[in-house]
């Protein structure tokens, strides 16, 4: 199960009780690119090639659809003893909400890919300037 970004807590937090019951918080409007920042813990005997492939679906799934403006960057984490074999970050460029009437077969599909081999352990939401 996915962990609440730190942005929506903070948001969340700096609204008030009776504001929260009316209706429920939307993010800000960016007006840069919104980037999806994620660090994910791999499950026992999973390796980076199984998370690889998850990637690829998730990707081919956005392209399928009609989305090709984000883009979807997979990194190592890195600690003072070389690379984490049980950790990545991914960083979704441009991530474009998908509305949940959208979601179909294939990307269930994608989601238990990644739900078989990684459990995400950081979830963010954040706004950069457009390059």
């Amino acid at each position: 199960m996915m962990k609440t970004s730190l942005l929506a807590m903070a948001f969340a937090m700096a609204v008030s009780v009776p504001a929260l019951a009316q209706a429920p918080a939307a993010p800000p409007r960016c007006d840069g690119e919104v980037q999806v920042i994620r660090v994910s813990k791999l499950k026992p005997g999973a390796s980076i090639a199984d998370f690889d492939k998850a990637v690829a679906m998730h990707m081919a799934w956005y392209r399928s659809h009609g989305y090709t403006t984000n883009v979807q960057r997979v990194g190592r984490v890195m600690t003072p003893q070389g690379f984490a074999s049980d950790q990545v970050v991914t960083v979704h460029v441009n991530a474009p909400g998908v509305p949940r009437d959208k979601r179909d077969a294939g990307w269930e599909a994608f989601v238990a890919a990644y739900r078989s081999v990684s459990d995400v352990t950081s979830d963010t939401l954040a706004c950069f300037p457009k390059p």
